[in-house]
């Protein structure tokens, strides 16, 4: 039998039902991530990031989806670089 929890034969994850396809779709966010990393920062390249990929993948939810999508980040950002000492591309924002 198959084991709990596993995706049926066929079975995609997103919109995408060439899985080939799909990955080269999520290699291709994940590009486009470490890409904007410096140029928008942390914060808004995470944020986005997290947000996309969670709506890509059906979370319908999507207040909820925006609150985690920039709570998230934003106490990774103030962990890091306050407890941390890490510095983060802050982009165009002030801090």
């Amino acid at each position: 039998g198959a084991a709990a929890g596993a995706a049926a034969p066929g079975a995609s994850l997103g919109r995408i039902p060439d899985a080939r396809l799909e990955l080269a779709a999520f290699a291709g966010s994940i590009a486009a991530y470490i890409l904007l990393f410096e140029p928008l920062g942390f914060l808004i390249s995470t944020a986005v990031y997290v947000f996309g990929a969670s709506w890509y993948l059906g979370y319908r939810r999507h207040w909820a989806n925006a609150l985690v999508s920039l709570g998230v980040p934003a106490v990774l950002y103030f962990t890091m670089s306050e407890f941390l000492d890490v510095a983060l591309p802050t982009g165009p924002l002030p801090f």
